[in-house]
Formats: C-alpha cells, structure tokens, sequence
C-alpha cells in the first residue's frame, strides 16, 4: 500500500513483480519464437528426407477441405482446436 507522504510527494511507487513479469514475457516469447523457428525449418527437413515427395499437397489438401466445408464448420470450435494444438506444441 502507499503511505500518505508517498502519495503528497508525488515519488512513483515501487514496481513490485517487475523481474518476475520479465521472466514470463521471455519464456512465452521463448516458446512462440521456438515453435516458429521448428514451423519454419520442417519444411526444410522433409525436403531433404523425402525428396520426391512434396510436403505442402497435404496442407493443400487439407485448405481445400477447410474451404469445401466452410459453412459447415464451427469456427468457434476450430479456432479453439487451434489454439490448443498450439499451446501444447509450444510445451
């Protein structure tokens, strides 16, 4: 809490939990930059694997699916699916 002198001098407060918000912001940061980087250079890595087969018909496929049944789908329900599919990648 702030004492009556703190508030009538006008002196900020101290900043309580700042280091530890730091830290939280730079795991999370830590984790969309790693998920990200891996998003990135699997493409990569299938390429090389598999060179006569190419990875990107599947998400073709699956755009094509998504775009198809567009009115049927739950958007609501699809991006949460998203979302979680996401977070426990990132873990």
């Amino acid at each position: 809490m702030t004492s009556a002198d703190e508030v009538e001098s006008g002196a900020p407060r101290k900043l309580e939990g700042k280091h530890k918000a730091m830290a939280v912001c730079f795991i999370r940061r830590l984790g969309s930059l790693v998920s990200w980087n891996n998003m990135l250079t699997i493409w990569d890595y299938y390429y090389k694997l598999f060179p006569k087969y190419n990875p990107g018909e599947e998400n073709t496929t699956l755009q094509a699916i998504l775009e198809y049944y567009e009115s049927k789908i739950n958007n609501r329900m699809r991006s949460l699916a998203g979302y979680i599919i996401f977070f426990t990648n990132t873990l």
